[in-house]
């Protein structure tokens, strides 16, 4: 080795024996964001005097080894009183290749290319799929209705009081709690916080979904070509509707009753992730 080499190869090792150092910093500054994030939003929970609301069942959508988002729904759930809940492990998608998602059937890489030039991610594969094993679970179950939460979420205890289910339109399949709005406050009104479809762009951190919903949205769910929010919107919403010509009852609470978290930065977002 050149001399003139030496420089450079000992900043490649000091280099080498940095980097895991300087990502458990960063991992612990985040970690830290993330407590103080998610301490700030759980002290404003209080019990629900909503009881229509806390008699719904929740199910919300987590990794088997997301442990620490877990105990925070469940501190969540508890504060807020919500009388049913459970965990529902989500979909790793990473856990195969999108060939072999392929192969079971479950996702179809020749529609998500045509739309978008390219496969979907696999975590956005399985965070649909965690979102379709979920609506399953709700209509298996009998149950009239649920609230469905990712794990991530950060639920407003003052809106969800203010929710008055007797105002919903007799045709809704879908309540959004939070979204991604085009808009706000989002077009068509139709009773007092409760908004028509048209300005949602994304989300699906919070919705209440009706029996009648959710056999609705299996219909067209698999094989998987859309992301979960682009499913339960774009999808549901300007395909389907015209092209079958079925009604989606499907609404937006404004201002929202929770919020993504991953997007507010409490946390790294776990179930959909940059990677593919």
């Amino acid at each position: 080795m050149s001399i003139s080499q030496q420089p450079a190869t000992l900043l490649q090792q000091a280099s080498a024996l940095l980097n895991p150092i300087r990502s458990m910093k960063q991992r612990i500054l985040r970690q830290w964001r993330e407590r103080q994030l998610q301490s700030t939003a759980l002290r404003s929970l209080r019990p629900l005097q909503n009881s229509d609301v806390r008699q719904i069942p929740v199910f919300c959508i987590s990794l088997p080894d997301a442990t620490s988002r877990q105990a925070n729904i469940r501190r969540q759930m508890t504060r807020l009183g919500f009388t049913t809940f459970r965990f529902f492990p989500a979909v790793n998608g990473r856990a195969k290749s999108t060939t072999e998602w392929e192969a079971e059937g479950l996702y179809d890489a020749a529609a998500a290319r045509q739309r978008f030039g390219d496969d979907l991610s696999r975590p956005n594969i399985g965070c649909t799929l965690s979102h379709v094993n979920v609506l399953k679970a709700i209509v298996e179950s009998g149950l009239p209705q649920a609230i469905v939460v990712e794990d991530d979420v950060l639920l407003d205890a003052a809106r969800l009081d203010e929710l008055d289910l007797s105002q919903l339109p007799p045709n809704w399949d879908i309540l959004f709690l939070t979204a991604l709005y085009a808009e706000t406050p989002p077009k068509e009104p139709v009773t007092t916080g409760i908004y028509g479809f048209a300005s949602y762009a994304g989300s699906t951190a919070a919705y209440l979904v009706s029996a009648r919903g959710a056999k609705k949205l299996l219909q067209y769910a698999l094989p998987v070509s859309w992301a979960a929010d682009g499913f339960v919107g774009v999808y549901m919403r300007d395909v389907v509707t015209h092209l079958e010509g079925i009604e989606y009852g499907a609404y937006l609470l404004w201002p929202p009753a929770a919020r993504n978290g991953s997007l507010d930065g409490s946390y790294v977002s776990a179930i959909q992730g940059a990677a593919s």
